[in-house]
């Protein structure tokens, strides 16, 4: 019998553990070594067969992320055990047989330690950044969320089957189409609970999440012209410029998107700061709303013991409050959470998806747009498909020169649409400290680090081609009335069919990709 190398077995422990001592002579000593990473595998073979939503959910669940880094801890020491006993166990075996020393074999046993260290030490290392990252970002900002329930408006129902007058013109009561879209012939509804034949299974969400306790997620999502930095918005001017009230049926997963013009003026105020305005309702436009609460405290409840000043960061509750607190009013959707990002983190998204393909229906010209870096372009989008990074993107999200306010809003949902649709979440886990740092920078949220896992789980049965988009384009509030008809849109939305996507040569051309494709250029 030959004499086995230590630096050998080693090598085999390293690589599974048990196998040095299987090879070194000692079978039962290497299964009992063997068991617990055999586990560990099969673990992972059965993780990754519930699908995304399971590796998903495992990394954002704050007490698995936790539970994955002491878990790590204990496998480094195994790991290192499992190659010192099989080392010794060779060793052991080599001076029996009279094989002698093996002089190179505690210079390779010595490099293992190091590799080791190396392989559960980065993952540690990145592990512990970004579990510290996400529980800063997501830390829940109640005193951000709006303080009051919508006032009681008289729930009239809107007449069936006809468009309510806060709807874009030409939209049809099942939503308007993307761009790239035609209109489809309306089928009948389908009861609400009932899922259409083709839509993907809403999964199952936790009952006792505090999300969801009228029956939807109500999120609302900003996109704000800041381009500042690390929190700090100096002298420039935060507005909300993009407006978008998304809502989520959680027995159904149907999603639907409303848009509110930046230009709105009128818009009703919660009850807790609309004593400061005739008749409840702010007297600029809604996009400044956000500035004009920020900077006046006796007037905007949040942010105690901060003046002014409080405008200049980004993070200023009482801002947020303010305009949540009016689009909570004109919906009569209790507001569950808000997420807002600027200029430069709308830009870090797209990229770190890996940018996005768009069909544009027609030609977008602007002489003079002005970039997040502050320089001015001319910008020239051909109809048709593209591919586009995080600065193109937004370009064509934002560009306002050519067409209506209302055509831009029309543009960003489209755009939050594909982003949605083409992302790949599993893909972006290498990525994720990249997009983390990003997030720290240029984006805010009341939502809490335990909410991320029942959401990725919600946004997974979300259909993004049958999603509905609205665009309200009514500028003034006058009566209750107004209100009342945006109301029954909103409460109204899912009873109606939801959008059948109807892909043709003429609005998805060959080089675009299908649906749940997303080839890269």
């Amino acid at each position: 019998m030959s004499a086995p190398s230590p630096a050998l077995a080693a090598v085999l422990s390293f690589l599974f553990p048990g196998l040095g001592q299987v090879y070194a002579g000692a079978p039962r000593r290497g299964l009992l070594w063997a068991i617990p990473m055999a586990l560990f595998v099969l673990a992972v073979i059965w993780l990754l067969l519930g699908g995304m939503n399971a590796v998903i959910g495992l990394v954002l669940n704050p007490q698995t992320r936790n539970a994955l880094l002491v878990l790590n801890i204990a496998f480094f020491f195994y790991h290192l055990a499992a190659m010192f006993d099989a080392y010794a166990v060779a060793r052991q075996e080599r001076l029996v047989v009279g094989g002698g020393h093996a002089r190179a074999a505690p210079a390779v046993l010595a490099g293992l330690v190091v590799l080791t260290l190396l392989f559960h030490g980065v993952p540690q290392a990145v592990g512990m950044w970004g579990s510290a990252a996400i529980e800063d970002l997501f830390k829940g900002n109640p005193g951000a969320l709006p303080g009051s329930t919508p006032r009681p408006i008289d729930p009239e129902p809107s007449p069936g089957g006809s468009p309510s007058p806060g709807m874009t013109p030409g939209q049809t009561p099942a939503g308007s189409p993307s761009p790239g879209q035609s209109p489809s012939p309306r089928p009948s509804p389908t009861p609400a609970g009932s899922p259409a034949a083709g839509v993907r299974p809403c999964p199952q969400i936790d009952p006792n999440w505090a999300m969801g306790a009228d029956g939807r997620v109500n999120l609302l999502l900003i996109g704000s012209d800041s381009r500042s930095d690390e929190g700090d918005l100096g002298g420039a001017s935060l507005r909300t410029d993009t407006m978008i009230l998304l809502t989520v049926d959680v027995a159904t997963c149907k999603a639907a998107m409303f848009g509110f013009p930046r230009n709105m003026v009128n818009a009703p105020l919660e009850a807790e700061a609309a004593g400061a305005y005739p008749g409840g309702r702010f007297d600029d436009l809604l996009n400044a709303l956000w500035r004009r609460a920020a900077e006046q405290p006796g007037t905007f409840p949040g942010s105690e013991g901060i003046g002014p000043e409080c405008a200049r960061q980004y993070d200023c509750q009482r801002g947020w409050r303010a305009i949540a607190g009016a689009i909570q009013e004109m919906t009569g959707a209790h507001i569950d959470g808000i997420i807002a990002v600027n200029l430069r983190g709308f830009i870090a998204l797209v990229d770190t998806v890996g940018g996005v393909w768009l069909d544009i229906p027609q030609r977008v010209q602007d002489p003079r747009y002005r970039k997040s870096d502050g320089t001015v372009i001319e910008l020239d989008i051909p109809r048709g498909c593209n591919f586009f990074d995080g600065e193109m993107a937004l370009a064509y999200a934002r560009s306002r020169r050519q067409d209506s306010d209302y055509q831009r809003m029309r543009r960003q949902q489209y755009v939050i649409a594909q982003v949605r649709r083409q992302l790949d979440p599993l893909a972006m886990l290498p990525r994720a400290p990249e997009l983390l740092a990003a997030a720290r920078e240029n984006l805010f949220t009341t939502l809490d680090d335990s909410d991320l896992g029942p959401l990725a789980q919600l946004a997974s049965g979300v259909d993004s081609e049958r999603m509905h988009q609205v665009r309200f384009v009514r500028q003034r509030f006058n009566t209750d009335a107004d209100i009342r008809q945006m109301r029954n849109r909103v409460r109204d939305i899912f009873q109606e069919a939801q959008p059948t996507p109807t892909p043709t040569p003429r609005n998805r051309p060959a080089q675009c990709p299908a649906p749940g494709q997303t080839p890269r250029p």
